[in-house]
């Protein structure tokens, strides 16, 4: 609609096609409000497309004791559909701004001041979750706590610390944290912040599948 909206010659080649004359319907629309209703329907799909890994892995139950970890050991709320949320948040943000706009036109928070701080909220609460999901797995014990150890400690420990804690957490926060105090963003740190974290978002889902330990029978 945003293309036949602003190029009339699209819309002319679609008359003139006698097969696609039923699209005639969508510049009868009222474009603002079209567009209102799809980004509304958009946004929900996201959401859900963000959660459903982790509300797949969650319903694993007690098959695998690590994906249904609960937010907190007295929370009946399960962490991955949470953590998948907020990791997509920040990894989607990393790749549409940091990355591709960053290269398109430019260190994108002098159109957006309060982008670093975004940025370091939702690095912040990525932080947190993935460190109570860690916490509570140990508590639960059993082949939950192996598999935290694993992650922080053993066969997993170089995939966690170096592809996600380093690339995604403490280079980009510091990256924005001193855009954030400087006032901008120099070209080179956009766009690395946005590599470290779609890299560590990748690895982050690579991890939690790999490290889930089946419940001993």
């Amino acid at each position: 609609m945003e293309v036949l909206d602003a190029f009339p010659a699209a819309r002319d080649w679609l008359r003139a096609r006698r097969w696609l004359r039923w699209t005639k319907l969508l510049w009868t629309l009222p474009l603002r409000r079209t567009k209102r209703v799809f980004a509304g329907v958009s946004v929900a799909l996201a959401f859900g497309v963000a959660a459903y890994t982790g509300v797949l892995l969650s319903a694993v139950g007690p098959a695998i004791p690590f994906w249904s970890t609960r937010v907190l050991p007295f929370i009946p709320i399960p962490m991955m559909p949470v953590l998948f949320l907020i990791s997509a948040l920040s990894t989607g943000l990393g790749l549409t701004v940091d990355l591709a706009a960053t290269l398109a036109i430019g260190p994108m928070e002098q159109r957006v001041k309060s982008l670093p701080w975004i940025h370091m909220a939702l690095i912040g609460v990525e932080t947190l979750l993935l460190g109570m999901l860690l916490i509570t797995a140990l508590v639960d014990g059993g082949s939950a706590a192996q598999s935290a150890r694993e992650i922080i400690a053993g066969t997993h420990a170089v995939v966690f610390w170096v592809l996600i804690v380093l690339p995604g957490f403490i280079f980009p926060f510091v990256v924005h944290a001193y855009a954030a105090g400087l006032g901008r963003h120099s070209l080179v740190s956009g766009v690395g912040s946005g590599i470290g974290i779609v890299v560590a978002g990748l690895f982050l889902r690579y991890l939690i599948l790999v490290s889930g330990i089946p419940a001993a029978l």
